[in-house]
């Protein structure tokens, strides 16, 4: 006869709904709980893509970048773009606004401490590969989001024509 024992699992600080360490490290760093170094293995922002008739749509999240100056869109081929960019989290040192004439330390000031990271920072790079029109692409940034509209090579309207069934 078989038994069969059920345990709970311990509940974790906060859920994960997206694990993306499939992305960022291989087992071995994973195992050691080191990240990897970001020159080898730049993080790779969510992208997506968008297909319509005449155009792609390309959303890219880049969270906390609010300078088009942040990130390098460039084209590498007639069908591959390179985004390139880094994503840094806010320094939540001493208030702007605040005027202490003097410090005074407190019994526990070791500053700001990340208690849950599960934002991307640091480096990234992304390549997307379609055929498109590289002169007539658009970029804009809006609230930590890359948009890009990359009419398609050649396209043009197709008229409609009959195509005729042959019986062998």
């Amino acid at each position: 006869m078989a038994y069969a024992y059920y345990y709970d699992i311990p509940p974790p600080l906060v859920d994960h709904p997206h694990e993306r360490s499939h992305q960022h490290q291989n087992l071995l760093s994973y195992l050691a709980r080191r990240p990897p170094h970001p020159e080898t293995h730049p993080n790779q922002p969510d992208v997506d893509i968008r297909d319509a008739v005449s155009e792609y749509f390309i959303e890219v999240e880049v969270p906390g970048t609010k300078k088009p100056s942040e990130i390098t869109v460039s084209w590498t081929g007639s069908r591959s773009l390179l985004l390139t960019g880094n994503v840094a989290r806010p320094d939540y040192g001493k208030a702007e606004n605040s005027q202490v004439e003097e410090e005074k330390p407190e019994p526990h000031s070791g500053g700001v401490h990340l208690l849950v990271g599960e934002r991307r920072v640091g480096p990234f790079r992304r390549y997307i590969n379609f055929p498109t029109d590289v002169e007539n692409v658009s970029v804009t940034l809006e609230a930590g989001l890359l948009k890009i509209r990359a009419p398609k090579k050649g396209y043009t309207e197709a008229a409609a024509t009959k195509v005729d069934v042959q019986h062998e």
